[in-house]
């Protein structure tokens, strides 16, 4: 199991350094992933979950 809040900040942190576009996220996010679960199995689209709420907790809205 994998808990998505402290995986967000892990790839906001990653992101931030990069300063990239929204696939950054995605290889931050499947990175994050790499190193906690080691080569076991996740759920399909937990990578996408991070980064969802990476984006929901960590970001602001852009000025209009």
């Amino acid at each position: 199991m994998v808990d998505t809040a402290p995986a967000a900040v892990d790839v906001v942190a990653v992101v931030h350094v990069m300063r990239g576009a929204l696939r950054h996220h995605l290889l931050a996010a499947r990175r994050h992933l790499s190193y906690v679960l080691r080569g076991q199995p996740h759920q399909p689209g937990l990578d996408e979950q991070i980064v969802q709420t990476a984006v929901d907790d960590y970001t602001r809205p852009a000025a209009g």
